[in-house]
């Protein structure tokens, strides 16, 4: 720092000098500090970042000197705090443990919907220390876990049945430790004794010879509406993909009817981590694509207790059901069949070569189906077959998913119904989704899309006459197949028959739908032939009504009767009735 030198050239000047000399210190002290502090609290390894320890504040005294503050000993190994070069402390190893158990455990507990309180973790070779003991921990969080068993038969170690020790999850009268999932029921039939979810912490299991009956004892031991769920590893590593192909295929045998794959960033031993989970039920995407706020509030009312570092919730939860791109890039490489490949290609970007015919180029007026049919959509241009239609429109779709539809019947029908305002409310609700709605079960178990424009118009093509549809409708059924997807009697079991295997293309193992839900639910709509100016769009509403698996065989007739029914000019739409004060339920 350079000297002050100033002549003072009377008595008058020496406050003014004072004054200056002495903000000149302060500054210079302030500047030292300012260096001492970012010399010792910014975190070498972090970019920069402060460590939040220099900012706690003690007015205690320091029991040692500056000079002689005690040495921090540099720890290693199983036991204690881990310790850095620098002598910044890092996780025990049972915090890094956790950091993998977290995306493991809760995603599967906070959509578990099976009245099971049973949970199983599979420990391969009877491991039951490391990953095991810290999925178990974690589990044992869960108030409504009324038991959880530790299944230790499976691979090289046989029937052994290590004994339990404390140290893995401390004395908890909720844990048994099993050779086989079948426990205390030989025949595995007992409902009451299927497990509500069952982890398996990694994927030994599935690349051993002994896969097959390992993975049918899994199957066998899981409800209907229980859960699999299954660590995959670490993407970073070399051998990862052909290890993932494998057991994505060898599960795609199980007939699972909801399969999605999930990642984590920060997973403590590992850069990466990822995991698969799995369900036969169709409903399974209601919770798992629940709002936020479920998983916000589950956390609050289902865990025992809450740390300063869990970090699981509704945030958490979007991240891990929206899949990465790497796996919808592998799924896309590995399939070339007509309808997946068609698909991807669609999906994955949509041709540039393809016109898309905006709102102006269609008006709204009365349908030439007749009064019943209430109001038509109509080009005002010509429509090659194979253009757009109003694809950019497509973004701003409604979407009621099946948590709203459910305040919608349940609360404000069942509970307020008899408030006029109420009930005005739900009435109008009800026709705006229903009436210009169609159903999906894509991801959910039930939820509806309305178009946000004029393409809501468009009404039901009567005996196969639709030219609107999907950009990819065609190419997953037969011309065949989609001549019979009618409203027609004669033609309903063959109907049924299409939409099954049309909801086959939803089921299992499709990373893409995670990704492109409301593209596919709410966009792709394309001319199916050339539509002539002044003509009226059509589409078919027998793919709107859902999937059977979801509703049923016996709903689905009874939906496709009413269409059936307004064709033949016996009845009218729900927007009709509305319109007219004849509405009813």
């Amino acid at each position: 720092m350079r000297s002050i030198s100033k002549s003072v050239p009377g008595a008058a000047h020496s406050y003014d000098l004072t004054l200056n000399v002495a903000t000149t210190l302060v500054a210079c002290a302030t500047a030292v500090a300012i260096s001492f502090v970012a010399g010792t609290c910014l975190n070498s390894r972090g970019g920069g970042q402060l460590r939040p320890s220099c900012f706690s504040f003690d007015a205690r005294p320091s029991p040692h000197p500056p000079s002689s503050l005690p040495p921090v000993p540099r720890q290693s190994g199983r036991k204690g705090r881990l310790w850095n070069a620098s002598r910044r402390p890092r996780a025990t190893e049972a915090e890094l443990r956790r950091r993998h158990a977290e995306p493991l455990v809760h995603p599967a507990m906070m959509t578990w919907t099976t009245d099971s309180t049973k949970i199983a973790v599979a420990a391969w070779d009877g491991e039951v220390d490391g990953a095991a003991a810290a999925t178990v921990r974690e589990i044992l969080r869960y108030k409504d876990v009324k038991r959880v068993d530790v299944v230790t038969g499976y691979g090289g170690n046989g029937d052994a049945v290590p004994s339990l020790s404390s140290r893995h999850w401390g004395d908890d009268e909720r844990i048994e430790l099993l050779s086989d999932f079948n426990g205390d029921d030989e025949d595995g039939k007992l409902q009451s004794n299927k497990y509500a979810v069952i982890f398996l912490t990694n994927d030994a299991g599935l690349h051993s010879p002994q896969r097959r009956s390992f993975f049918d004892a899994v199957s066998k031991a899981s409800p209907i509406d229980g859960s699999i769920v299954v660590g995959l590893g670490d993407p970073h590593t070399q051998g990862f993909w052909g290890r993932y192909d494998d057991v994505v295929q060898f599960v795609g045998e199980y007939s699972f009817y909801a399969v999605h794959v999930y990642e984590e960033d920060d997973c403590g031993t590992m850069t990466r981590c990822a995991f698969l989970i799995m369900s036969r039920s169709p409903t399974f995407g209601s919770s798992w694509f629940a709002h936020l706020l479920f998983f916000d509030f589950g956390v609050h009312n289902n865990l025992l207790e809450r740390g300063p570092n869990d970090r699981f919730d509704g945030t958490a939860m979007e991240r891990y059901r929206t899949t990465h791109r790497a796996y919808q890039n592998r799924f896309c490489g590995g399939h070339r069949d007509a309808p997946l490949s068609q698909m991807c290609g669609a999906l994955t970007g949509i041709d540039p070569r393809l016109r898309d015919f905006p709102p102006e180029a269609f008006e709204v007026r009365q349908s030439t189906l007749g009064e019943g049919a209430g109001r038509g959509l109509f080009a005002r241009v010509d429509i090659p077959a194979g253009s757009l239609i109003m694809e950019r429109e497509a973004v701003n779709s409604v979407h009621f998913p099946e948590s709203t539809l459910d305040v919608i019947d349940k609360t404000m029908w069942e509970l307020l119904s008899d408030i006029p305002e109420v009930e005005e409310i739900v009435d109008m609700l009800f026709s705006y989704y229903e009436g210009y709605g169609y159903s999906g079960s894509i991801l959910a178990g039930k939820e509806i899309f309305v178009d946000s424009g004029i393409l809501t118009f468009a009404n039901h093509g009567c005996r196969g006459t639709n030219n609107l549809g999907s950009i990819f409708d065609k190419s997953i059924t037969t011309p065949e197949e989609c001549a019979n997807l009618t409203e027609e009697a004669k033609k309903r079991p063959w109907a049924l028959a299409g939409l099954s295997k049309l909801e086959g293309i939803w089921k299992g193992y499709n990373p893409i739908l995670n990704r492109h839900n409301y593209l596919i639910s709410g966009g792709l709509n394309c001319a199916h032939s050339d539509i002539t100016a002044g003509e009226e769009l059509f589409g078919n509403y027998v793919l709107y009504q859902g999937s059977v698996s979801v509703i049923g065989e016996e709903k689905m007739n009874n939906l496709l009767s009413m269409i059936d029914s307004e064709c033949r000019g016996e009845s009218i739409g729900i927007v009709k009735k509305f319109d007219s004060n004849v509405f009813d339920y």
